[in-house]
């Protein structure tokens, strides 16, 4: 994936949303945000539905990777627009290219991002309360607030994602995850 797209940004376990809830993995690429589910062997997938429908609220694009165990069960629960992609071995086999996604929530993309972050980004007054400042850019169309998002994101990960290339070696595996994760980097 790396080799295929030069220019993507990966990000692991990034908080999104009003819920503060974590994306396994936030690619960027293209101006876009894809978001990643994991679902392995061990992974019991009754919150799937729920997981994807707010990741739809936030993510341009949406992949579930699973197993060739959780193919069937998983196939079952996406939605159209979802793609799926399957371990077999050591293989990726994509199943179901993901489709873009048109219902994001303004609410949710704002909730996205700090406060801190928007009140500089957007160039607000610093003494402004964080409510106020997301009511405030709710006013603001989805184009220019899921512009925004994908600085932030951008921010966010693009140092760690460096030192995960400049780390992981020839090929990449599951001990090099960890050094995507953001840490305590606040914006």
């Amino acid at each position: 994936m790396l080799a295929k797209y030069p220019n993507i940004i990966i990000g692991n376990e990034i908080m999104y949303g009003t819920s503060r809830k974590v994306v396994d993995l936030l690619c960027i690429l293209d101006n876009q945000t894809i978001a990643i589910e994991i679902k392995s062997d061990s992974d019991n997938i009754y919150r799937l539905s729920g997981q994807l429908n707010e990741y739809s609220k936030v993510f341009d694009k949406i992949i579930v990777v699973t197993t060739l165990s959780q193919q069937s069960k998983v196939i079952k629960m996406l939605p159209l627009n979802i793609g799926l992609i399957v371990i077999r071995g050591e293989a990726l086999t994509e199943v179901k290219a993901p489709k873009d996604i048109k219902t994001h929530s303004k609410r949710e993309i704002l909730y996205s991002m700090t406060s801190s972050y928007l009140k500089d980004h957007f160039h607000l007054r610093h003494n402004l309360r964080s409510d106020d400042v997301r009511k405030e850019l709710g006013k603001k169309n989805v184009v220019t607030l899921h512009n925004a998002l994908i600085h932030y994101f951008t921010l966010k990960i693009q140092k760690n994602f460096f030192c995960f290339m400049d780390d992981r070696g020839r090929i990449s595996n599951s001990d090099d995850i960890p050094t995507l994760s953001s840490g305590d980097i606040i914006l």
